[in-house]
């Protein structure tokens, strides 16, 4: 959203408890880091966006753009970005790693393929020995 704006978008801290405030709800998501799941209407998720510019300004957008149509319509809901009570999740202030990287020996391993024949596992030797002495030469 800050981006269709062209602003800098809070931290999330920041925009949780904006919207906390306002009265909804708000969680993380478990498919993105950086997405928010809550029951605030669009139309004060964009309230807080345009008090974010206001209180952030950035440079003014071309007249009739989309980010100048968006920023010239009034707020109704005025954002409050005091820190609120649930906008760190408890996790976070226990250090519970939320998106972990997957261990070095995950992921795709070699395709499984058919049983080499006896000339074919030869020709497969002569090859590795080939490259070896190769790789020793230089």
């Amino acid at each position: 959203m800050c981006k269709s704006v062209r602003c800098t978008p809070p931290r999330a801290e920041q925009l949780r408890s904006a919207i906390i405030n306002a009265g909804y709800h708000v969680s993380g998501s478990h498919a993105s880091p950086l997405a928010l799941k809550t029951d605030a209407p669009p139309k004060v998720v964009w309230d807080i966006i345009r008090s974010w510019v206001k209180l952030h300004p950035t440079k003014s957008p071309e007249a009739g753009s989309y980010p100048a149509a968006i920023l010239s319509k009034p707020i109704e809901t005025e954002a409050d970005f005091r820190r609120a009570a649930g906008a760190v999740p408890d996790s976070v202030k226990q250090g519970v790693k939320r998106f972990v990287q997957n261990p070095a020996y995950w992921g795709p391993k070699a395709r499984h393929g058919r049983p080499l024949n006896p000339q074919q596992q030869k020709q497969q030797q002569v090859q590795a020995e080939t490259h070896r002495a190769r790789q020793q030469q230089q």
